[in-house]
């Protein structure tokens, strides 16, 4: 079973105030200068996968920051497994954009 991320949505976290990042199909890699925010992005997909947050990532002068994302998947039962282990709802089918 395939589980590809599809959108990262992150908001307040760190250095970023607001990022969408739309992955388009295939193979997608993170490059860039020291600085350039790869660590970030990681961080972010870290917490999607059930890390601990700390209060230390909120952006500076913001309240919250949510970090939120689309992942496909052909079998949602596995999907819906593995999102319940690390505290998230359960995975809705939508339809294609």
């Amino acid at each position: 079973m395939a589980i590809v991320l599809s959108l990262l949505r992150i908001k307040n976290l760190a250095l970023v105030e607001d990022l969408e990042w739309e992955l388009a199909s295939g193979f997608t890699a993170i490059t860039g200068e020291t600085g350039a925010g790869k660590s970030i992005i990681i961080g972010a997909l870290n917490l999607l996968l059930g890390e601990r947050a700390d209060k230390s990532l909120i952006r500076t002068g913001a309240e919250s920051c949510t970090v939120e994302a689309i992942f496909l998947a052909t079998i949602f039962s596995a999907l819906n497994l593995a999102a319940r282990r690390v505290g998230c709802g359960t995975v809705r089918r939508r339809a294609a954009r």
